[in-house]
């Protein structure tokens, strides 16, 4: 912890007063913004440069699976319907970042 974050909780008793202060404090939840932001911006960025196929989809992979677990389902008509504009994200993804000899 840094010292200018440290002087919010260094008075607290225990490390589990600590620890839930710090997590109501800095947790935002499952659909926390600025983090799909970034991760949609990893997937994008994301390129084979000469890595094999098998790797690269596995980088992605990895990407995608924390976007699913941030993405919140409240119904299953809203699961079918997000599932395929996944999917076409997942796709165009993965074509937007192989190199340019498999275009």
């Amino acid at each position: 912890m840094t010292s200018n974050v440290r002087v919010v909780f260094l008075r607290l008793p225990t490390t589990q007063d600590v620890w839930d202060a710090g997590s109501q404090t800095y947790f935002v939840g499952k659909d926390d913004a600025s983090q799909m932001y970034e991760l949609r911006c990893r997937s994008h960025e994301t390129r084979q440069n000469g890595k094999s196929v098998v790797d690269y989809y596995g980088a992605l992979q990895l990407i995608w699976h924390e976007l699913d677990l941030l993405s919140a389902m409240k119904s299953a008509t809203d699961a079918a319907t997000q599932k395929k504009k996944i999917e076409k994200d997942h796709l165009y993804d993965f074509l937007a970042g192989l190199d340019p000899s498999l275009d």
